[in-house]
């Protein structure tokens, strides 16, 4: 095993295993978007391992506070990353068409379980990461066409000649 993080996850479904208050430190999340700032996160993970149907299964909850930056103010806020699931391990995901589990694909024995999170993330990370609207800062920033619609310039009527020697 690589790190303490690779399991063999078949054996541990037949033991019916339970990883409770596990820590999973992942330091590499700014390669899953951009919008996270590059910082050590801690997770703190549940794992249950079971088996169903012969073929091995994770559920499992995830929770940690991620660092986002707001697409609006471009400052980072803390975004409350939460995860529940269950999936079964298979080589193929046809093999999990009778199940109510997601497929979780893993051609070999080991699994890493920060690959389980990078995965949840990328599933539970919004599009447009925005804090909440009441504390994100809202500068208004004008564009080319704004400028421009905003100058009101006056210009001379080009008949008011025509208004002085009416008069006359």
């Amino acid at each position: 095993m690589k790190n303490k993080y690779d399991i063999n996850y078949s054996t541990y479904a037949k033991q019916k295993r339970e990883l409770i208050a596990f820590e999973i430190i992942l330091t590499d999340l700014s390669e899953l978007s951009d919008y996270i700032l590059e910082t050590p996160y801690i997770f703190n993970c549940n794992f249950s391992f079971f088996e169903e149907n012969g073929k091995p299964c994770i559920k499992y909850n995830i929770s940690s506070n991620l660092e986002l930056i707001c697409q609006e103010s471009l400052e980072p806020f803390g975004y409350d990353f939460n995860a529940s699931n269950t999936i079964m391990v298979v080589e193929d995901d046809r093999l999990v068409q009778d199940s109510l589990y997601e497929p979780f694909i893993c051609s070999t024995a080991i699994i890493n379980l920060a690959d389980v999170i990078k995965e949840e993330i990328l599933l539970d990370l919004p599009l447009i990461p925005k804090n909440n609207a009441n504390t994100c800062k809202k500068s208004k920033k004008h564009s080319y066409y704004s400028k421009q619609e905003n100058v009101v310039e006056k210009k001379e009527n080009p008949f008011e000649v025509l208004k002085v020697l009416k008069q006359h």
